[in-house]
């Protein structure tokens, strides 16, 4: 088996391209979701539950893969489809008027 090496760069440059949107959308996301008054204690959770899963995520993948490594494309699957349904859901909530910041044009 030959290794494409071709087909690697274009999945790391896909990947970084990716990584690079995905920072500063994260964080518009909880600026726009939380009430001024609310913001400094989300960033505080934001930046500690994002070191936790940095921390504790790979030993838990590790633990899946040892166990079954179809179970944890299974655990993969679920998490991002519950994922993609909470961010489909977020529309609704500005919608029902949940959002309290004064830019709120819903």
């Amino acid at each position: 088996d030959e290794i494409n090496i071709a087909a690697i760069l274009v999945v790391v440059t896909m990947t970084g391209i990716a990584r690079a949107f995905y920072a500063p959308s994260a964080n518009a996301l909880v600026v726009n979701l939380v009430p001024r008054e609310d913001f400094p204690n989300a960033v505080s959770w934001n930046a500690s539950s994002w070191q936790i899963a940095t921390i504790v995520g790979p030993g838990l993948a590790g633990g899946l893969i040892w166990i079954s490594i179809s179970l944890s494309y299974a655990v993969a699957v679920i998490i991002s489809l519950t994922t993609a349904l909470m961010c489909g859901c977020l529309d609704r909530v500005f919608h029902l008027g949940h959002r309290h910041c004064e830019n709120a044009t819903a």
